[in-house]
């Protein structure tokens, strides 16, 4: 797929186009349109910062007509902890029943709690916008968050949450590329079967299909096996006479997403 510059200039096939907000309203929907036709993206998202006067701005533009812009993507970003009140609860729910394709970006800070960070996750859901990523918030003079705080955090959705409201954990590499992280639940590969660890501290093996493969539960020690799914279990747990299918299991995807 080719796309062609505004000035005639043909150009390379563009997968996905993302721009930060910084246009006023009335600007957003010629902009967003001119686009698509200039370089017909695969994928066309803005990135949109609820803070200060960012909801006031994102109410504006979907008055503007930015909704009936076919095929946009359009990523808030909230910090953990904001109530979902006043101008940003209306903001997200206009984008909620919008029809914008809407998710959530959760931007940490160093005083996020694990129940601030489920109401936030529920409540975002309940509007329409679906919390996709957990994302380490800096600001000027801000404390940087710890790594293994923001894995804790991450961690405390499970169980706790429907899974269309638990954000996958990023964090960005030198590149500026996002990498997804994720508690550890593959606790061992070996051979032709996987051990996973659910987040009950529960574990179950997942075998090939072409080895007589099927999924057999088993129970071990939540403490016999490493949260690091890059460390090895020290210890083999016995396989339970039965085979049954777990209560939970979870999975993670290092696909891309709307917000990658």
């Amino acid at each position: 797929m080719w796309g062609r510059h505004p000035a005639g200039v043909p150009v390379e096939p563009v997968r996905e186009l993302v721009l930060l907000e910084g246009q006023t309203a009335q600007d957003l929907p010629a902009l967003m349109t001119r686009l698509r036709r200039a370089y017909r993206p695969a994928l066309l998202r803005v990135e949109w910062d609820l803070t200060g006067a960012g909801a006031e701005r994102l109410e504006d533009a979907l008055a503007a007509g930015l909704g009936r812009v076919a095929g946009l993507w359009l990523g808030a970003w909230v910090w953990g902890g904001t109530a979902l009140t006043g101008g940003v609860g209306r903001a997200l729910g206009a984008l909620g029943q919008s029809p914008l394709a809407a998710h959530g970006q959760i931007l940490l800070g160093p005083n996020d709690s694990p129940g601030g960070l489920e109401e936030l996750a529920v409540g975002l859901l309940n509007l329409g916008v679906r919390p996709t990523h957990l994302v380490e918030g800096r600001w000027p003079g801000m404390a940087p968050l710890p790594p293994g705080a923001a894995l804790a955090l991450a961690k405390s959705l499970r169980g706790k949450v429907s899974g269309l409201a638990q954000p996958r954990l990023v964090v960005e590499d030198p590149q500026g590329l996002r990498q997804a992280l994720v508690p550890g639940y593959v606790a061992r590969l070996e051979g032709g079967s996987v051990e996973v660890k659910n987040w009950q501290g529960e574990t179950f093996r997942w075998h090939d299909p072409a080895v007589g493969g099927g999924v057999a539960a088993q129970r071990s020690s939540s403490s016999s096996l490493s949260d690091d799914p890059n460390t090895p279990s020290s210890s083999t747990s016995k396989s339970s006479s039965r085979s049954s299918s777990p209560s939970e299991s979870s999975s993670s995807s290092s696909s891309n997403s709307p917000s990658s």
